[in-house]
């Protein structure tokens, strides 16, 4: 058991280092995608796309290209929560041993 401890904490450290990436992913998605979304948006009003239809259909896509990113953060932050658990899981694990 003892000799096992080395691959142990590598693979802690290695899920650890994939948790961290995921959070970046997904704050990445929430706060930059939001930002980004809503500068595109100025700037088409700014560029003259003033009229109803083209406001309407970047509106509703905007709506539903948000909806999906959301499903997908929401399924990191599965992941991400799942992960925190075996953390948890193998330390305990340690201090048994």
């Amino acid at each position: 058991k003892i000799e096992n401890l080395g691959y142990v904490t590598f693979y802690i450290r290695a899920l650890k280092l994939l948790y961290i990436f995921l959070l970046l992913f997904y704050f990445y998605f929430i706060i930059l995608n939001n930002i980004f979304y809503s500068f595109q948006w100025y700037f088409k009003l700014l560029a003259g796309y003033d009229t109803c239809k083209t406001l309407l259909s970047t509106y509703v896509f905007n709506f539903i290209k948000m909806y999906f990113h959301n499903i997908f953060i929401l399924l990191f932050l599965k992941i991400n929560i799942s992960i925190k658990n075996y953390i948890c899981c193998f330390k305990k694990q340690m201090l048994v041993v």
